[in-house]
């Protein structure tokens, strides 16, 4: 009797995973669906372009201002090799329309945090002025993403009925943050320090393409793994590097105009897994 149990067992779960089988591979795509995603972001454009001119002499103190003019942009110019990584996860929701057996279209919205690391630079510099002494620059910039998001079209071959190729491209918007601070001393005491800084938060937009494949494992869920190339565009901060004299009131002796500029460029890496309301 426990072997017959065993058998009639054994039949059941064969009969209802072929029956399952069955159902994946003769289902449409056609519907609406929702999942997650979770991955690895790494950054495309890992160039920080920092740019100073001089801008201002103050003339009752003769040539030596625009010479301080002239090294404070020499200080301020400088272009940074720094790269980030990190976690990148979130969700999607979205509908496909199949057609002649074999094409997919669909069209979904995908809204992910991320949680960069090495998203901070420090670096030192100094430059000396003949006669007026020498600027020591601690310098720190912060570039880094906070969330990404997309309206993302999707245009695939069905390689089997369960088994879906498809490329993509989107309209990306991101949450960026690019933060340029300059601390500046001077070895002769009659000029004053330069603290500062220039904080940016801002929603930027753009592209993104890529591509990915989904295979439909069970009835209405998909399993799905993705590349997608972001751009979202350039970010650009200016700081004034004032040199004044340490009297009060201050007096203003030189200033180099800084110009900060990188481009948010990412590439992304994710597994995801959808339901579908076929």
């Amino acid at each position: 009797m426990n072997k017959t149990w065993t058998f009639l067992s054994l039949s059941l779960a064969l009969t209802n995973t072929f029956a399952d089988a069955l159902l994946v591979e003769n289902r449409s795509w056609t519907g609406f669906y929702v999942g997650g995603n979770a991955g690895y972001l790494w950054s495309a454009h890992n160039i920080i372009s920092n740019t100073a001119t001089p801008s201002y002499g103050n003339p009752t103190f003769g040539a030596g201002t625009v010479a301080m003019a002239e090294s404070l942009a020499l200080l301020g110019t400088n272009h940074i090799l720094h790269s980030s990584n990190g976690f990148i996860g979130g969700g999607q929701v979205g509908y496909n329309a199949q057609f002649a057996d074999h094409l997919v279209i669909g069209l979904d919205a995908d809204l992910d945090a991320i949680n960069q690391s090495n998203d901070t630079f420090t670096m030192t510099r100094s430059v000396s002025t003949p006669g007026q002494g020498t600027h020591n620059a601690n310098i720190s910039i912060t570039k880094k993403l906070d969330y990404l998001g997309l309206i993302k079209g999707r245009l695939g071959v069905l390689v089997t009925p369960s088994f879906l190729l498809y490329g993509s491209g989107a309209f990306a918007y991101g949450g960026a943050t690019f933060n340029t601070s300059y601390s500046i001393t001077e070895t002769n005491p009659i000029f004053s320090p330069i603290n500062v800084q220039n904080n940016v938060s801002k929603t930027l937009a753009g592209w993104a393409a890529g591509a990915g494949g989904e295979w439909m494992f069970f009835p209405a869920w998909g399993l799905k793994v993705e590349y997608i190339f972001y751009n979202i565009g350039t970010k650009h901060t200016n700081l004034p590097l004032n040199q004044s004299l340490a009297t009060t009131p201050p007096i203003d002796y030189a200033t180099a105009v800084l110009e900060s500029k990188t481009k948010f460029t990412e590439n992304t890496v994710t597994v995801g897994i959808n339901y579908h309301f076929l």
